[in-house]
């Protein structure tokens, strides 16, 4: 294991979402150089040269999480995929149409949310 926890920007949870024709939208999550138990949130629009970073504490971080999905599954204009790429695992695709599901929504979340929360580090 690394003698020392630094993160050097290692994002811990990426998100790809994704429409056919169109570039992904990508999310990228890490922890928030010192500010203990929060996240700096980096959002790159796929439709624009621009990139959005914001930083939210772990009560904030888990309901723009909660928010972002509920917005993906009602958007009249909808993405297709929807990507989760952690350290902590494989990455998962899902259909926009699974985060439908209560059941689907939530094990996302938790996914995010417990890969945010795991401790990573570089070795």
């Amino acid at each position: 294991m690394a003698s020392s926890q630094t993160y050097n920007t290692m994002y811990l949870v990426t998100l790809f979402i994704t429409k056919d024709g169109f570039n992904d939208d990508k999310i990228f999550f890490a922890p928030a150089k010192g500010i203990p138990g929060s996240f700096e949130i980096i959002y790159c629009p796929g439709d624009l040269e621009t990139t959005y970073r914001f930083v939210m504490d772990r009560e904030k971080c888990t309901a723009y999480v909660h928010q972002m999905l509920r917005s993906l599954q009602t958007d009249s204009d909808p993405f297709e995929f929807f990507q989760v790429s952690s350290k902590i695992g494989p990455s998962v695709i899902y259909s926009i149409d699974e985060l439908g599901s209560p059941r689907t929504r939530a094990f996302v979340e938790e996914s995010i949310m417990f890969a945010l929360t795991s401790g990573v580090v570089r070795e």
